[in-house]
């Protein structure tokens, strides 16, 4: 499991919460601290400066501002005092909030309901009904924070009741109660409430308040998985806040910020936002913060298995913990650090000073536990660390967990070889994925995807282990087929639908009488558990079964090789053949040695060292033990970081490519290319050309060129200098679609890979892959991407790029490069390809016969892989 599905767990459920600030998550604002110290942000917002006003306040206000809640504690009583005694009880009053929300900060509640009964009394006597509102609100967020929620509501109600015209109060009390919606697990109440704060809220001046609005409706749409939005306000807060006078705020926006990204998977920018967080709390020399920021930082090294990192973080934390508020986390540092180290003695030693500690959460130490005993193989420990968590999530109904759990059950029980309750617990595991998401619209967390993955990889092992190889590729198709429709569709910034209309009105009504004092909570927790808040997503696709193997008809020439790694990294290769059955081998080649295999040749290949022995080297590895030479067509489905290695650039004998002496595709999946064959040949004659040379301060010079080669052999005209606004009115009348441009694919997150058309305006000209999802192309067309880096590898696990986003939107044959090609090679590849694609030769065929041209023109120097090998055929082959 990953740290946001760690994070989400009691702070939602339980009656403690978890001491979220090891893991950073999205959801930690439920949690204890955050609730604090944003609180008293609020608070200051609020208070106006008045003539006369001390020294003193204005310190203290300064001090909160930038986080330091010991000053403000010590210096408060005497501040306090000094108000009573000149009269000046207001001040007094405003004082008494910063002094108990700083008790609050410093978890001393039971001494911060004390000073807010005195604070009471100083507002009372001010008779100022903004004094006295402010009171109830702090009242209202230390009931909260106590899980007291009939108690904050009725705080709450005070405050705006005192001042039902006073915009900001307003403000504030929709806030509250959002806050109070959201840790009582209401997700779209508190998304309701918090989104009229905002409304409230963008007609007044900037304050504190309005920025707590945006952070925690970023929390609330992070719960309801839609990072999209959550993204969003954490972007919008970062860079407001920036600009005021609340640092604190700032760098725990950062904070905020890097836990959303966190949770979409974009681990990469949320290790620089979090950086970027800790070097400012390190300048302030704001000790907490820096912990704060730390934290994280150390989990998602020691996930990552960067122990290097891990210790630096560590050794940084020690400093700056003065007061020992981080020993917890920092004794289990040490512990999963001697632990992936083989230490487990010391790692054990570790673990048993934690039990000395508070920790927030009963599920941390056996979940670690878990991750060490997979890796050093103990599958007993593994099963009794598993059993420990198993029965926390079943008797606190924590759902969301229990697929990994059971499928930890299942690893476990097959890694002692036994089969049965392996299967068993792998099945249930699937079983509530499938479930939760049987009716098409429940959206997923990405830890969850990853493991709903692997369990099709225990699955397909386990029918393999059987014998039945028909039965295991059935189950390895399924998860590529799984994995390409869930990258997209549980894409951590696909946008989603706004909420409805009608739900919206709904859960209005019931949280105001729920405020009324109504018991209408099984009705607002039953809204929370069927309606969605995305988009409606495909008809589920068909498995591919033993009964579609044996009634397609692959072509004799044909052999078809699915790649698929085990869950210990192990590969095989299913190869399926005309008249054959399926066929199961067993490689040589582990997953980490692909890895470095694949790297290899990319480099290999850039420096143009990459020579035929090389090709012959991997051929042996990958082809060879196959038994597939009497076939003159293969398609590939790679699996994870096979996608990444030129099968066109390999060589048979040493002494040419094979390229040379076979036409090579790809596909996503065997049951899509299965599905391709069963239809008619395309027949294509119409095609529309697109050109754009120029992107930024990326200048292509022969694009505009290619474009009008390409043109001439159709006979017609292309569109140089093309828009976004040509492609979206003319894409869908051709069968063939020719990109001459820049192209980009982002490596975090595919969704935002984009062909660069010409910039209008304000219009970037950029077409993502997400655009591309949602249009419909004309079917069976045939895409050439003739671009730079149109092709990305997500995670390892499957193809999510621009070439897959047109197969999506209606292709059913990309031409696409797998590196960035060279624009002059790209000219001559493509004239040559659709030369004898226009005399009526295969798609196969027309690509191999560009690339032999290629190969034997040593003279200009293009007979190198680099210039050609890029290119590479997804889909119908035909």
């Amino acid at each position: 499991m990953t740290e946001t599905a760690i994070a989400g767990r009691e702070i939602t459920k339980g009656s403690e919460p978890m001491n979220w600030r090891f893991f950073g998550s999205a959801f930690a604002s439920r949690s204890l601290s955050t609730g604090l110290l944003i609180f008293s942000a609020v608070i200051l917002g609020t208070f106006t400066e008045v003539r006369g006003q001390s020294t003193s306040r204005t310190a203290i206000r300064r001090a909160f501002n930038n986080g330091q809640f010991e000053e403000v504690v010590r210096v408060a009583p005497v501040a306090v005092l000094r108000g009573r005694n000149t009269g000046a009880f207001s001040t007094a009053s405003e004082i008494g909030v910063f002094h108990a929300l700083g008790l609050i900060r410093l978890e001393r509640s039971k001494e911060a309901g004390t000073i807010l009964d005195d604070a009471l009394i100083d507002a009372e006597q001010s008779k100022q009904p903004r004094s006295i509102a402010n009171v109830y609100l702090a009242k209202a967020t230390l009931s909260r924070i106590q899980r007291d929620f009939p108690a904050a509501i009725e705080f709450a109600r005070k405050s705006v009741e005192l001042s039902p015209v006073d915009r900001q109060i307003e403000v504030e009390y929709h806030l509250a109660i959002g806050r109070i919606m959201y840790s009582s697990g209401y997700d779209i109440a508190a998304i309701v409430w918090l989104e009229n704060a905002e409304k409230l809220a963008s007609s007044l001046p900037m304050s504190a308040a309005h920025l707590d609005v945006l952070g925690h409706l970023g929390f609330a749409w992070a719960a309801k998985f839609n990072y999209a939005k959550a993204i969003d306000y954490g972007e919008k807060l970062v860079r407001l806040s920036e600009k005021t006078e609340f640092k604190y705020r700032h760098r725990l926006a950062l904070y905020e910020f890097g836990g959303h990204l966190s949770a979409a998977g974009q681990e990469r920018r949320s290790n620089h936002v979090r950086e970027t967080g800790l070097r400012l709390a390190l300048t302030e020399k704001d000790d907490y913060q820096s912990c704060l920021f730390l934290s994280p930082l150390i989990l998602t090294s020691l996930y990552k298995g960067d122990i290097g990192t891990a210790e630096r973080h560590l050794s940084t934390l020690k400093r700056a913990d003065r007061n020992n508020r981080f020993q917890f986390e920092s004794v289990l540092g040490n512990a999963v650090i001697a632990g992936l180290r083989g230490q487990k003695e010391v790692s054990d030693s570790h673990f048993k000073k934690l039990a000395s500690l508070k920790a927030h959460s009963d599920y941390l130490v056996p979940h670690w536990k878990a991750i060490l005993a997979e890796k050093r193989k103990d599958w007993s420990g593994l099963i009794e660390q598993m059993e420990i968590l198993r029965k926390i999530t079943e008797e606190r109904n924590f759902r969301e967990d229990l697929p990994a759990v059971y499928f930890g059950l299942a690893k476990g029980y097959w890694g002692l070889g036994k089969q049965d309750p392996a299967l068993k617990y792998a099945k249930r595991s699937a079983a509530i994925v499938e479930g939760d998401r049987s009716n098409g619209d429940t959206p997923l967390s990405l830890s969850m995807l990853e493991m709903y993955h692997s369990v099709y990889r225990l699955l397909a092992e386990i029918e393999e282990r059987k014998g039945d190889a028909a039965a295991a590729l059935e189950r390895a198709d399924y998860l590529k087929a799984r994995v390409l429709r869930d990258r997209i569709e549980n894409s951590a910034l696909r946008r989603k639908g706004v909420m409805d209309s009608s739900i919206r009105k709904h859960v209005e009504n019931l949280s105001m009488r729920l405020i009324e004092g109504e018991n209408v909570r099984e009705e607002l927790a039953v809204i929370e558990k069927t309606a969605t808040l995305s988009l409606p997503q495909t008809e589920p696709e068909r498995k591919l079964d033993i009964e579609t193997l044996n009634d397609t008809n692959v072509p004799k020439d044909v052999a078809v090789v699915s790649y698929f790694f085990t869950l210990d990294s192990q590969l095989r290769a299913f190869v399926i053949e005309s008249d054959r059955p399926v066929r199961i081998v067993k490689l040589s080649l582990s997953e980490s040695e692909a890895d470095v295999l694949a790297e290899s040749i990319r480099t290999k290949i850039r420096d143009r060292v990459f020579f035929k022995r090389d090709g012959k080297d991997i051929y042996d590895k990958l082809l060879a033990p196959l038994s597939i030479d009497d076939n003159d067509h293969l398609v590939i489905v790679p699996d994870k970081s096979l996608w990444n290695i030129p099968f066109n650039a390999l060589s048979p004998d040493g002494k040419s490519y094979l390229i040379e002496q076979r036409t090579v595709s790809y596909s996503p999946s065997v049951l899509m290319h299965l599905n391709e064959l069963k239809q008619t040949p395309p027949w294509r004659k119409s095609i529309q050309v697109f050109a754009n040379d120029t992107f930024g301060d990326r200048y292509l010079v022969y694009v505009n060129r290619e474009a009008a080669n390409v043109g001439r052999i159709f006979n017609t005209r292309p569109a140089i200098g093309a828009t976004r606004d040509q492609f979206l009115r003319f894409a869908s009348e051709a069968d063939i679609l020719h990109f001459s441009m820049h192209a980009e694919a982002n490596p975090e997150e595919p969704l935002d890979s984009f062909l660069a058309f010409k910039a209008l305006g304000r219009d970037s000209g950029r077409i993502t892959v997400q655009n591309l999802l949602s249009i419909r192309l004309k079917k069976q067309n045939l895409a050439f991407l003739a671009s730079c880096d149109t092709n990305n590898v997500l995670n390892g696990e499957g193809l999510i790029s621009i070439a897959w986003a047109l197969l999506g939107s209606g292709s059913s044959s990309v031409i696409s490069a797998q590196w960035e090609a060279d624009d002059r090679s790209a000219e001559i590849f493509t004239e040559e390809f659709y030369k004898h694609y226009r005399k009526g030769t295969s798609t196969a065929k027309a690509l191999q016969s560009a690339a032999v041209r290629m190969i034997y023109d040593k003279s200009s120097g293009s007979h190198e892989p680099y210039f050609w090998a890029a290119f590479f055929l997804l889909g119908d082959h035909r």
